[in-house]
């Protein structure tokens, strides 16, 4: 019995349903998908002998690779100021003058009414 692993995606559709085989799939050599797709397979030897294992440690005198480049500092930031509080409506009613109408001139073409529409 000899596996071989898939290279290339394709699905097989023969169960009903499609069955996806992605790269890296063992299959047995005797196996009915393998027929007709001999393009899609190489012998799982091959491609074990091309995985590339790292080891836990340096051998002496060697140095090891860095898988990710190291982490910046974060830089600090200036704290932020709260801003100021909203008045709400009767305080902002509260600070506004009662002052009287203006006569004479400065006086309004139409007095405020107090009828409500």
């Amino acid at each position: 019995m000899a596996l071989l692993t898939v290279t290339e995606s394709f699905a097989d559709f023969r169960s009903g349903h499609p069955e996806v085989y992605n790269p890296g799939r063992l299959v047995d050599e005797k196996d009915p998908v393998v027929k007709g797709r001999e393009a899609y397979f190489e012998p799982a030897d091959a491609a074990a002998s091309r995985v590339r294992v790292e080891s836990a440690t340096a051998a002496p005198g060697e140095r090891r690779e860095r898988s990710r480049p190291a982490k910046k500092a974060a830089a600090k930031r200036a704290p932020v100021k709260a801003a100021p509080k909203k008045e709400t409506a009767k305080k902002a009613a509260a600070k506004i003058p009662d002052s009287p109408l203006p006569t004479g001139d400065n006086a309004p073409a139409d007095p405020p009414s107090s009828e409500v529409l």
